[in-house]
């Protein structure tokens, strides 16, 4: 959309609610958290929304946040009921996953967090 919010224009192509969107440090891909179905996902996908795919699922993810290289995301997890959210760390390809602990209740990762996510 323009900086006024006109010509606004749906950018995600598949179905289900996209919300939380962030473009990447490298300006290539946007992440999002998607929810369809009653399942939770991160989704990253191209500028022009073509090429989505899921690079995280669980009972609760949200809050993506990328790393500064553009080559990973933070996000909360909620592994499930009875279990606190915690921080994940997945790298773009949704391969290369890491929770992060953290001493109480997780929400809204900082890109802060990166170098002990990565150490």
């Amino acid at each position: 959309m323009d900086s006024d919010g006109s010509n606004v224009k749906k950018v995600s192509q598949g179905t289900g609610k996209y919300s939380q969107p962030i473009v990447s440090p490298r300006g290539d891909l946007i992440a999002c958290t998607k929810q369809e179905k009653g399942k939770f996902y991160i989704c990253v996908m191209k500028l022009d929304g073509s090429g989505e795919r899921v690079i995280a699922t669980g009972y609760l993810v949200e809050s993506p946040c990328w790393v500064s290289n553009g080559r990973y995301l933070l996000y909360t997890w909620e592994r499930g009921p009875g279990h606190p959210p915690c921080v994940a760390l997945v790298d773009i390809t949704g391969k290369i996953k890491r929770v992060i602990m953290t001493p109480k209740d997780a929400s809204s990762p900082s890109c802060s967090l990166m170098h002990a996510a990565l150490n």
